[in-house]
């Protein structure tokens, strides 16, 4: 169905982490998605930066 190439699974997952605060699984999520070669759209990088806003340490996120 080409799901696995689309980047809307991993929106809802990053979500899902997002509100449970799991901030180390969303940065395996961005992995992977990375490594895959599926492109980021707008909602990625929303509630990517919704996490940074949450955590409040940016630090902790740049490697």
């Amino acid at each position: 169905m080409g799901l696995a190439h689309n980047p809307l699974c991993y929106n809802f997952m990053m979500n899902m982490y997002y509100r449970t605060g799991n901030w180390e699984k969303m940065d395996n999520m961005m992995n992977e998605m990375e490594g895959k070669g599926i492109n980021v759209n707008q909602f990625t990088l929303i509630i990517r930066l919704s996490a940074y806003a949450a955590v409040g340490d940016s630090d902790e996120w740049i490697k």
